[in-house]
Order: structure tokens, then C-alpha cells, then sequence
């Protein structure tokens, strides 16, 4: 699994995000459960068959 994040100022979609969450520059963004928060998480299982 990849997650990429484009908080910089060539992402084009960057100003519309921006003004819908009320601010004018970009933000650190870290790990979190909240809208504006990075939540990039993955859990894999494996099964071994015993032989």
C-alpha cells in the first residue's frame, strides 16, 4: 500500500480544500482521526496452513 499526500502549493486542487477548511496556507498534517488529519492505515492478516 502507497499513501501520497500533496499538501504543497503544486497540488491544483490545493486552494478550493483550503478555503473549505477556513484557512489560506497549507498545514503540517499528521496521523490522526479527525477530517483534516492523515489517516493512511492498512491491516493485513495471513493464514499459514499447518502441513
Amino acid at each position: 500500500m502507497t499513501c501520497k499526500y500533496n499538501n504543497s502549493e503544486t497540488n491544483p486542487d490545493l486552494p478550493q480544500h483550503l478555503a473549505a477548511a477556513g484557512r489560506t496556507e497549507p498545514a503540517d498534517v499528521y496521523w490522526g482521526e479527525e477530517t483534516g488529519d492523515e489517516m493512511c492505515m492498512a491491516i493485513i492478516g495471513l493464514i499459514v496452513p499447518k502441513n
